[in-house]
């Protein structure tokens, strides 16, 4: 963790992502409740509550095949920045109508639109920034060099069986493997290993 931490585009990352959930969090609070309120007050329709809901789940179920192919071909840096600035200027044009009593049923609907697909776009990238960002000591690829085996980013000495059944219906790890797997994973971060 100390060597992650080392890393200023990590830090930088890591920071406009806690900011980017906590207000993506706000946003989706008002999306839900003020806005499909706003939106019951505008129209006295249920129906048009839900499609407030929908409207934002359509765009991002379309987007994620071509959301995936731009994070990556493009700088999945910049799409991020982008979708975190779509979604400021979301929230910005929706309390900006609300106060000066703009705000309309298609408004609603259509910034709803936006929020979908700018998430569509959000999520791949924001997941697959962080190897990126961090040296290859903090992934699996040094484990494997060395010649052990790694479930996602944790290494463990797993003997065939209990590899094989980690994703049965029995899933399970032995303890004493994911403890070892940890000694390894904190002895590569702290650059011991």
């Amino acid at each position: 963790m100390a060597q992650a931490i080392a890393h200023r585009q990590f830090i930088r990352f890591w920071f406009a992502r806690l900011s980017g959930v906590m207000a993506n969090q706000m946003l989706m609070v008002a999306v839900a409740v003020a806005v499909a309120w706003h939106m019951y007050d505008i129209t006295s329709s249920a129906w048009d509550l839900g499609l407030v809901g929908l409207f934002q789940f359509i765009p991002a179920l379309l987007m994620t095949l071509p959301a995936g192919h731009v994070a990556d071909r493009f700088h999945r840096g910049r799409i991020f920045a982008v979708c975190m600035l779509a979604q400021a200027v979301v929230a910005a044009w929706l309390v900006g109508a609300t106060q000066w009593g703009h705000v309309t049923r298609e408004l609603i609907f259509g910034l709803s639109v936006l929020l979908g697909m700018a998430r569509a776009f959000q999520m791949p990238v924001q997941q697959s920034l962080t190897p990126m960002l961090v040296p290859h000591g903090t992934d699996s690829n040094k484990l494997r060099m060395k010649g052990l085996i790694a479930y996602g980013f944790t290494p463990m000495v797993l003997d065939l069986s209990t590899a094989g059944s980690m994703h049965s219906d029995q899933e399970h790890i032995p303890v004493a493997e994911f403890q070892k797997g940890l000694r390894i994973f904190y002895d590569v971060l702290s650059g011991e290993w």
